[in-house]
Order: C-alpha cells, then sequence, then structure tokens
C-alpha cells in the first residue's frame, strides 16, 4: 500500500466518522453521506448497500472511503511493529494480525466505468498496487490471438502441444508469456517499481497496459 505525497498536497482533508479523507475538491453533502456510509461499514465489517444519483460522485466518494481505510489500516498495521511482507510470508503476518490490511476490490461493467474510476484514483494519494482482472478481449497482444473472432479458442490452439511444440511458437505457444517468464516480469525491481508510487503504471487502465506489454515484449 502506497501513498503519493505529491497529489496529496493537491487534495483538501476531511474527517468522516474519524477517518481522514483526503479530497481533490471539496466533497458534496452527498459524497460525504456515502463515505460516512462505507466508513460505517468497514469499520464494523459489515455490508452496506450504497445507492446515489448519477452525477453526485459517488466513484470519487466511494473509491476515496475504501482507500483511506485501507490506507489507514496499513499505518496501524506497520506502527504496531508489523513489516509488509511478499508471498507465504506475508499470508502468515494477516493470519497472525488482528487487524489485516483489507484488500479493496473494485467492479466495473463497463470500459467507460473502468476508465472512469482510473481517472478518479488518478485524483487521489492513495497507491494501493494496483491489478487489473480483464478478458483476453482486451489483453492479448499474441497476433493469431487479436486476429481471431473467438480469442479464447484461439489462445487454447496457440498453447496447444503437439508433437512436443507450442501451436503458436515458443515454448509456451506465445512469446510474450516466454519473454515475460525469461526477464521474471513483473516481479524484478526493475519492473515492480513502475507499478508502485511515483512509477509510470501506478495506476494504469487498460489502455497503459497494452502499451507496456507491446513495448516490454510481455
Amino acid at each position: 500500500v502506497g501513498y503519493d505525497l505529491q497529489v496529496e498536497r493537491l487534495c483538501l482533508s476531511t474527517s468522516v466518522n474519524g477517518l481522514e479523507i483526503h479530497f481533490p475538491v471539496e466533497p458534496l453533502s452527498s459524497q460525504l453521506r456515502v463515505v460516512a456510509a462505507a466508513a460505517a461499514a468497514m469499520e464494523k465489517s459489515t455490508a452496506a448497500l450504497v445507492e446515489s444519483p448519477t452525477g453526485t460522485g459517488k466513484t470519487l466518494a466511494l473509491l476515496s472511503a475504501c482507500l483511506a481505510f485501507q490506507w489507514h489500516r496499513f499505518k496501524s498495521w506497520k506502527d504496531a511493529g508489523h513489516l509488509p511482507s511478499t508471498g507465504r510470508r506475508k499470508e502468515q503476518d494477516e493470519k497472525k494480525s488482528e487487524s489485516p490490511v483489507p484488500r479493496v476490490v473494485w467492479i466495473a461493467r463497463t470500459h467507460d466505468q473502468l476508465e472512469h474510476a482510473i481517472r478518479e484514483l488518478r485524483r487521489l494519494p492513495y497507491r494501493p498496487l494496483e491489478s487489473l482482472r480483464i478478458s483476453r478481449e482486451r489483453f492479448c497482444l499474441h497476433p493469431f490471438v487479436q486476429q481471431a473472432q473467438d480469442k479464447s479458442t484461439a489462445c487454447e490452439m496457440a498453447t496447444m502441444s503437439r508433437n512436443g511444440n507450442a501451436l503458436g511458437g515458443g515454448q509456451s505457444g506465445c512469446v510474450h508469456l516466454d519473454n515475460a517468464e525469461a526477464i521474471g516480469y513483473p516481479t524484478i525491481p526493475e519492473h515492480r517499481a513502475k507499478f508502485e508510487t511515483g512509477g509510470k503504471l501506478a495506476v494504469y487502465d487498460i489502455e497503459d497496459f497494452v502499451k507496456e506489454g507491446q513495448e516490454t515484449q510481455t
């Protein structure tokens, strides 16, 4: 979980139910009510059904509430003596912790909704490690798969082996996958830094990630 101090300088600070939140603009009363409802539910570890009319800034309000809550939980967790860890140790640490850092899952039904959420995220100082879960329709860079009408079937065919050889070429049938595994993408420091606070992909959308894959051949 990261935090961008440069973006924070452009934001206004407000407190809702004891939760400090940084907003890029003066929040509307409707946004404060959304934040309050979300914050109360997260504090109690319960579900909340939050509804607000179109144009009232609910995307920004919900993002700021969830990410501010996550950030403050992370700071409390760290101040209690826990050090950020990865892999198996991370799983063990979270099981031992009474207040593990929550994971924020944002679901968008359309590409436009996702783009809107990413635009709002860029306006906030909170920088969790982002991970998009998108279908092959949007992400696959294999030239054979890109041209196919049924990309899922095309991907299966490209990675299928016959007589020990992948039909799509290379070891796996996908040169991008082969190259990513060969160079340790994106886990090696050189590439991981791009996704951390201050990196060019600290906040990214589908087009940014596709461009990155084209540039790195991963």
